[in-house]
């Protein structure tokens, strides 16, 4: 706050004139009574002046693929507006000066740069196994271990440079392990049973005589056969 002082007498009014600079100085005047009317310069006065927003500034953009486009938001200029305003004493002709500041800082200009993580996966399908029980029939399965597929997790993200707007990759490979399928496999012997058919031989019966016959009767055979898996 400044202040000045124009000195005061006796028959002198002094009043504000808002429509001249203060650096026009004084003016004066004659009142109806007499007195003498100086008319003090305090016009208020406006200074105002531009912060340019020249700065770009890149961000990064998790939102969008890394094939689309950046989008550029734009930035603003700021100011700061100083106001100098007067008071007069009317009775002593005393200036006061207020000071009042208004400040609006400038923007930057920011391009959003597309950098949406990308995940991927690759699945690895399970294997079979296969063990031999003798308790088993052959023929005959039994799942002891349920098969679960396994996968390759490849996640890709991005980093950008706040200055240069470069745009840095980092890939992170996760490797979920497949479950291999346990299968039992009945290999228990199995026995068949075969027949033998009944074959006639005819032999040469000396105490018969030459039309006679003499039959035996014959028993249908067996042939055991035991089957082994492998």
């Amino acid at each position: 706050m400044n202040t000045s002082f124009v000195h005061a007498a006796d028959g002198i009014q002094y009043v504000r004139d808002d429509t001249r600079d203060k650096e026009e100085g004084i003016e004066y005047d004659d009142a109806d009574n007499g007195d003498i009317i100086v008319k003090v310069a305090t016009k208020p006065k406006v200074v105002t002046k531009k912060i340019s927003s020249t700065r770009i500034r890149y961000e990064k953009d998790e939102t969008k693929d890394r094939s689309e486009n950046p989008v550029t938001i734009d930035g603003e200029d700021g100011y700061v507006t100083t106001t100098r305003t007067y008071d007069v004493n009317p009775e002593t002709g005393h200036v006061t000066e207020q000071v009042t500041v208004d400040r609006k800082e400038a923007t930057d200009t920011v391009i959003k740069v597309p950098a949406k993580s990308k995940v991927e996966e690759v699945f690895v399908p399970f294997a079979t196994k296969y063990e031999a029980d003798n308790d088993l029939s052959a023929g005959q399965e039994q799942e002891i271990t349920l098969g679960k597929n396994g996968k390759i997790v490849t996640t890709i993200t991005y980093d950008v440079d706040g200055k240069s707007g470069q745009v840095t990759e980092s890939t992170l490979s996760q490797k979920e392990d497949s479950q291999t399928r346990v299968v039992k496999k009945g290999t228990k012997p199995q026995v068949l049973v075969q027949e033998i058919s009944i074959e006639t031989e005819y032999l040469d019966g000396p105490t018969l005589d030459k039309s006679q016959e003499v039959e035996e009767v014959g028993e249908i055979g067996k042939l055991l056969l035991l089957q082994s898996i492998l």
